[in-house]
Parts: structure tokens; C-alpha cells; sequence
């Protein structure tokens, strides 16, 4: 079946109906974020629900649920390594007021911009921290699923209700858009090239970067090295981090590298950007 709405409404619907249980993915230690050939180690601003399926298990669906900045790694990474049992496909959904993206492991999207009045109705955030508020208390593991069940049930909702909304307000993305978006959902994966950025928007590597260069004067190449970069210096101003781990972090193999470009784009090093 091809990944689209009613994919995903058909197995959404599917996880409600035959029963899950809820985990709290933790964060990756630092030893984990430093081995590469292992992880992909990022951390998002929003909060991030992986919905998997395990043969054999009792109930059969999983949803590890991971809050804004937790450091953790692709979903389909951390399935195939740990639990060779895993049906596919493993369903990421990334959700913040404003935006949400579902994703699936051939890397297909369905991404939906809220509008001021839909945003109303995308109460899945408040329901995911309320979660983690609860967590603790006696009757922690009932509550946890009722919320759990509202936030996909939200979700359907959402997904009945915007695309005509999304129809009606939001051109067609253009290939840059989807390059950009592409860029801004992947940036921390240091395997990620140009080519693969411009299959994924439909059109030539030649194409995109001509493209690119016409509007913003920049390559493909150079958007991406500068969308990690920015979010490079916003992970260095939460000062939690190494600079060796935030270079990790934003798709950097090379920390060395990393800090050489930070210097020419910002003028200063990675370290002035740390209180």
C-alpha cells in the first residue's frame, strides 16, 4: 500500500484498535552519541512518537514517545540492531503547535503547516507534557494510555480536517521547499548528500543546485552546511552539550571540520557561542 493519508489513517486506527503500550524512549548517553557507527544521534524541537510493531508481543503495537531536545536516534536504527523481531513499516510522527510530519522508513512525508485556526485544534503537545507530568504517580501506566489514546485520536482528527485546509491555503511545494524541508528534518545525518537531496525533491542534482544559486545565491551544498551550522550555534548556546557532541549532533563526522566552518560563517569558534 502507498504511504498517504490513508495509510496512515488505516494504521493509526489499527495500533487504537488492537492495543499498545507506551515507553518513555530515554536519552542516549554520551559514550552513545560519540559512537557514530552505531547512531545517528539528534535531538528535535518538538516532541517525537515512534510507533512500532513487534511480532509476537502482547499488546503488539509500541509507542515510544521522546520530548523536545532528547538526544535519540532514527527509529529503524535503533529497531534493526535491538530487535530483529520489528514488523515494518515503524511510523515517526514529529509534532510541535504549529507543524507535524509523518514519516516512514523509505523516507516518504506527509508534512501539514497549521494555520492559526487549526493550530487550535493540535492539543497533542499539552497532552504529550501532561504525560510527563503524571509520570510517577499510582495510576501512572491507566493515564498514560488514555493520553496516549487522545493524542492519536487527535491526530486522526487532525488529518480528517486539514488537507482540505492544507489545500485551500498552502501552494505546492516547489522543489526547493521540498529540498529545504528535506534539509531541515535530515540535517543531522552525516550521510546525507545533494543527491539524495534532489531525489527526494524530484529533479536533478544540476537542477536544484541552479535553482539554489538563482534565489539565494547559495548551492545546495551551502544551504545545508548552513542550516547545520544554525542549528549547531543553538545547541551550543543551551550549553549542554561538547562541542564534539553538538558536531555529532548536526552531521559532522569531523569536529575539526566543524569548527572551521562554524569560524568562517560566524567569525568566532564553536567555544564563544558556550556561557
Amino acid at each position: 500500500m502507498l504511504f498517504n493519508e490513508h495509510y496512515v489513517m488505516l494504521s493509526l486506527g489499527k495500533v487504537l484498535n488492537e492495543g499498545f503500550r507506551v515507553v518513555e524512549e530515554l536519552s542516549l548517553s554520551r559514550k552513545d552519541i560519540t559512537d557514530t557507527d552505531i547512531w545517528i544521534p539528534h535531538t528535535h524541537k518538538g516532541w517525537e512518537l515512534k510507533i512500532c510493531g513487534i511480532a509476537g508481543q502482547e499488546p503488539p503495537y509500541t509507542i515510544y514517545y521522546i520530548p523536545p531536545g532528547r538526544v535519540h536516534t532514527y527509529s529503524y536504527t535503533l529497531s534493526e540492531r535491538m530487535h530483529a523481531s520489528y514488523k515494518k513499516p515503524i511510523m515517526p510522527v514529529e509534532i510541535t503547535h504549529q507543524r507535524i510530519r509523518i514519516g516512514y522508513v523509505n523516507w516518504s512525508y506527509i508534512y501539514y503547516t497549521l494555520d492559526d485556526e487549526t493550530m487550535r485544534l493540535n492539543i497533542m503537545p499539552d497532552l504529550l507534557l501532561a504525560l510527563m507530568k503524571i509520570e510517577g504517580h499510582e495510576d501512572f501506566a491507566a493515564i498514560q494510555k488514555k493520553l496516549m489514546s487522545a493524542v492519536l485520536e487527535n491526530l486522526l482528527t487532525l488529518i480528517v480536517l486539514l488537507p482540505k485546509n492544507h489545500r485551500q491555503t498552502m501552494p505546492s511545494y516547489s522543489p526547493t521547499e521540498k529540498a529545504l524541508d528535506y534539509m531541515h528534518s535530515n540535517y543531522f545525518n552525516p550521510a546525507l548528500g545533494v543527491a539524495d537531496i534532489a531525489r527526494y525533491a524530484g529533479v536533478s542534482t544540476q537542477y536544484l543546485n541552479r535553482v539554489f544559486m538563482r534565489k539565494t545565491g547559495k548551492t545546495t551544498r551551502q544551504m545545508l552546511v548552513e542550516i547545520r551550522l544554525v542549528r549547531a550555534k543553538e545547541l551550543l548556546e543551551e550549553n549542554t552539550f561538547f562541542i564534539k557532541e553538538v558536531a555529532l549532533l548536526t552531521g559532522w563526522r569531523c569536529p575539526y571540520y566543524f569548527s572551521n566552518c562554524f569560524r568562517k560563517h560566524y567569525g568566532t569558534p564553536p567555544s564563544s557561542k558556550q556561557a
